[in-house]
């Protein structure tokens, strides 16, 4: 497996130290290659090999203003193609955003092109940029645009693309290769529709299962992301959390020991039961009450058992009552 370069930046924090910002880098610092370019290929519409060789270059700057960007990856693909990836993690919303973005990006793109400066012209290339809300509020942007206006009036506008929590449940987020996205499901929870975010989170916990069991994400990787999800989930405040951290045991989510889905089947199978067996009790409640008021009003036993289709002994009990 082909490592990543470490970037120059502190991401390895203590867990109660840690912000949602921090434990996105430290995923894509220590994520297998394989699942960061397939990340990448998701979010910027690519197709690169996954065997390609990924470095995580230096992204900070004292100087001046902050100039911070999350981080700038390299891929190089087999057939020698190279791409550069300016990814930014957000928690709140930030007016400056698109500043910083662009700001980082002339920074990077300038440096590059010192190397290539031809005697009359220049090309300045600006990286893949992208924003990851991983928080996301009623006004988190849903795209950033940026215009870039020339001396003579030429003007060149473009997208800096977004990614909202908001817009994927967790399956579609694994579904989507998007995998370091998915701890920060729960953080999008504000106290209401417990049942739900629930709900969606379990579905998730199996897909993220069946992708282990088939290969198509590593068990380190999972890890990671299970790890990241529980410290999310208690900064969340679930209602439930207890039981959805107990569900979390990353043997049952495995498969170690523990076969998750099966064990998540026979629940829904028991649940349906019950159900089952609770509208019966039901039905037959309503019929002994039928029964019975049918003798208060005179009616035979005969008469009162046919109109209920129940035994003659059945009904005969309920006078004895």
């Amino acid at each position: 497996m082909i490592p990543l370069s470490k970037p120059n930046i502190p991401v390895l924090v203590p867990e109660k130290e840690k912000t949602y910002d921090s434990m996105f880098k430290e995923m894509l610092e220590t994520f297998s290659p394989p699942g960061i370019i397939a990340f990448l290929n998701s979010v910027f519409k690519h197709t690169m090999s996954l065997t390609s060789k990924l470095e995580a270059l230096g992204t900070e700057s004292n100087v001046g203003t902050r100039t911070f960007a999350d981080y700038i990856l390299k891929v190089t693909e087999p057939n020698g193609t190279v791409r550069y990836f300016h990814v930014e993690a957000q928690t709140s919303d930030d007016n400056s955003m698109a500043f910083r973005v662009v700001e980082y990006g002339i920074r990077f793109a300038l440096d590059r092109a010192r190397g290539n400066v031809e005697k009359d012209s220049i090309l300045i290339e600006f990286p893949n940029a992208a924003v990851f809300y991983l928080k996301d509020t009623g006004s988190t942007p849903k795209e950033l645009k940026v215009t870039i206006k020339a001396p003579n009036g030429q003007e060149l506008s473009y997208p800096i693309q977004t990614e909202r929590m908001s817009n994927y449940t967790p399956e579609e987020l694994l579904e989507q290769n998007k995998y370091p996205l998915f701890p920060f499901y729960m953080a999008n929870f504000k106290g209401q529709e417990p049942e739900k975010f629930e709900r969606e989170w379990q579905a998730g916990c199996v897909k993220l299962s069946e992708f282990i069991k088939s290969g198509r994400i590593a068990k380190s990787d999972a890890e990671k992301l299970l790890d990241n999800a529980r410290i999310v989930i208690k900064k969340a405040k679930h209602p439930n959390e207890k039981e959805v951290l107990r569900r979390m045991n990353m043997t049952d989510v495995v498969g170690v020991g523990v076969d998750w889905i099966e064990l998540k089947r026979r629940e829904e199978k028991a649940v349906a039961q019950a159900a089952k067996e609770a509208a019966a009790q039901a039905k037959h409640e309503k019929t002994i009450d039928i029964a019975r008021n049918a003798l208060e009003m005179g009616l035979s036993l005969e008469q009162a058992a046919k109109l209920v289709d129940l035994s003659i002994d059945e009904v005969k009990t309920l006078t004895n009552n």
